[in-house]
């Protein structure tokens, strides 16, 4: 039971270093933003789950994944033409999308280009961030390093002489 208990919390502390570093830690050092994909519009390119992460540029170009705020959420998709000819408006598609959006892009939306993704990454962080799935993985830490101690009935003491 206690081998069992040692190998649980250190697979559940190995995914906690592991989303953290992900998650967290690269993007901080490298200077890039993260964003879960949502929505099946990338297709196979990004698909549902993965964690992108997102590097600001100078300059956009035709061809490039891009995220961007639309609506007060952020949109990853495709820049397929330059609406403006000069680099300030974009026309932007989902991969997977049969037309453009309905809508050009101005540059200063863009939060930066994609430069690569981890499936599943987004969607796993996104749940264990949860209030609820933390607080259970906390109290299931606490369980794994202390259940012994809660649990245990107590050594029977002997009764104090009078």
């Amino acid at each position: 039971m206690r081998i069992l208990r040692f190998i649980l919390l250190g697979l559940l502390t190995t995914t906690a270093l592991v989303l953290l570093g992900t998650t967290k830690l690269y993007p901080t050092i490298s200077g890039q933003a993260t964003v879960t994909i949502v929505g099946p519009s990338m297709g196979n390119t990004l698909p549902i789950g993965s964690l992108a992460y997102v590097e600001p540029a100078a300059d956009y170009r035709v061809g490039d994944i891009v995220t961007f705020l639309a609506n007060r959420s952020y949109v990853t998709h495709r820049i397929v033409a330059d609406a403006s000819g000069n680099g300030d408006f974009w026309v932007t598609q989902g991969d997977a999308n049969a037309t453009p959006d309905a809508v050009y892009i101005r540059s200063d939306q863009i939060l930066g280009r994609a430069t690569f993704h981890l499936p599943y990454l987004g969607l796993a962080r996104d749940i264990v961030a949860s209030p609820v799935v933390l607080g259970f993985l906390v109290l299931l830490t606490i369980l794994l390093l202390y259940g012994d101690h809660l649990i245990a009935p107590q050594a029977h003491r002997p009764a104090a002489k009078a």
